[in-house]
């Protein structure tokens, strides 16, 4: 197995759970949307080495994965990955999108992460085209973008990152600089106690824990062009798209606490784009991941709960073993049972509930909205205990050879030990698990982690 490695460019290979097809047609299902779900069509645009669609297979290896991008060496550097890790149903490009010979075929979703501020205006109305001329009936568009009011800060730090950092240099060099200097600026304010020093400190406090990489797209790059919400969504329905949501559950308007929404509707009405603009000024965001649909598609913006009630929950990173309210305690007991393993809402609804199972639509996404737990459309593909001979996630094994932040089957980021990182490396199918006796709860420990093939 050669060495996997990564690398500083803008295009660090992470998954993007956000963008994962079966998390999109649950966020789309709670607005009335009914997305596909399952042998579906995927393309990113701007996907680098195609790593977020290469995690994507190992999860849903029945969908189709397309992939396109300018850096031709970033294309060859994930063809290679995917023929590692057997990744036949992934296809990469190095085109541009005006050049992309996409014969006509649809998508039933289509991705652009950390692309559209940072390309020229013409670059986004092409982006914008051929969504619109490849999205199928019922797909949904994902695409993030830096927002205004929050970005307003920070495009003030980008301008001083830019100026204290020289443009020649390798991009580990520069990155160092920009750290040094910064922090030395940071230390230097004439009026220390101002309003700008310490707006300036708050800033650079939390950008400096952010990745190398970080850096380089979000700082150094040469083009980056934050807008406010409404203004992007004037742009999308000027190619034929309207605004569905948030692929970030919790952020969207409709999401928030009932005081936060009494607020919305008092500016914004009946009217949601502009609920959403002001909680951006509420909120001082500056990110946004928004899922887009046809303009001609006009969901109720209401829950289905027939359709809640077919979708799969499970624990987040951050759900709590209980929250002091017995019917959501209820359910938080019932995922811990399972483990990793996402259960049918149905399911739990039935069981817990039992006649009263109107009630658990609501309350599912409710506790989605609240980080109690998360919904998923489709079926992930893992092993959530150890098989007779078991056999580790090949894109897991791959990056195991070099780090011990690993994408496992659930499409997220899970950090493994010294020892499960030994173990893993060994997990290639050929060999029993007695021969692990010893260590049989560090193959639990990666079973539980969502790691092991199926």
């Amino acid at each position: 197995m050669s060495q996997y490695i990564y690398d500083l460019s803008p295009y660090a290979d992470i998954a993007y759970y956000q963008t994962h097809p079966g998390h999109m047609a649950a966020v789309s299902l709670a607005r009335g949307h009914k997305a596909p779900v399952g042998n579906v069509r995927v393309l990113e645009l701007g996907c680098g080495s195609g790593f977020n669609l290469l995690a994507m297979s190992m999860s849903n290896p029945d969908n189709e994965y397309v992939g396109i991008d300018l850096s031709r060496v970033q294309i060859e550097n994930g063809k290679a990955i995917a023929a590692e890790i057997g990744a036949q149903n992934v296809t990469l490009h190095a085109c541009s999108i005006e050049d992309f010979a996409d014969g006509g075929e649809q998508f039933h979703y289509i991705i652009a992460h950390g692309f559209y501020c940072w390309v020229p205006p013409t670059v986004r109305d092409s982006m914008f085209a051929m969504m619109k001329r490849l999205l199928a009936p019922d797909g949904v568009a994902y695409v993030s973008y830096n927002t205004n009011p929050g970005w307003r800060l920070r495009s003030l730090m980008r301008d001083g990152l830019r100026f204290l950092t020289p443009a020649d240099g390798s991009p580990a060099e520069r990155v160092a600089q920009v750290r040094t200097n910064m922090g030395q600026l940071a230390d230097s304010f004439l009026d220390a106690e101002g309003m700008y020093a310490q707006a300036f400190r708050d800033e650079w406090t939390k950008l400096n824990q952010e990745q190398d990489y970080y850096f380089l797209h979000e700082y150094l790059a040469d083009f980056c062009d934050p807008l406010y919400f409404e203004e992007f969504v004037k742009h999308a329905a000027g190619h034929g798209l309207r605004f569905l949501a948030e692929s970030r559950y919790w952020t969207n308007a409709h999401a928030q606490p009932q005081a936060v929404r009494a607020d919305l509707e008092r500016v914004g009405g009946d009217d949601l784009l502009r609920r959403e603009q002001y909680l951006d000024w509420m909120a001082g965001r500056y990110f946004r991941q928004t899922l887009l649909i046809h303009a001609e598609r006009n969901p109720p913006g209401e829950l289905d709960p027939e359709g809640i009630l077919k979708l799969r929950i499970l624990s987040d990173p951050d759900t709590p073993e209980e929250i002091g309210d017995p019917m959501r305690d209820a359910v938080l007991a019932k995922l811990a049972e399972g483990g990793v393993e996402p259960l049918p809402a149905s399911a739990i609804g039935a069981e817990i509930f039992g006649p009263v199972t109107f009630l658990v639509p609501t309350l599912l996404v409710q506790g989605w909205a609240e980080g109690h737990w998360a919904l998923r459309a489709d079926t992930p593909v893992f092993a959530s205990k150890v098989s007779e001979r078991p056999e580790a996630c090949p894109l897991a094994r791959l990056q195991a050879t070099s780090t011990t932040l690993l994408t496992n089957r659930l499409h997220r980021r899970v950090d493994v030990t010294a020892e499960e990182q030994q173990v893993l490396l060994q997990l290639d199918g050929t060999r029993a698990a007695s021969e692990f006796s010893s260590q049989s709860a560090v193959l639990d420990a990666l079973a539980a982690k969502a790691l092991l093939a199926r």
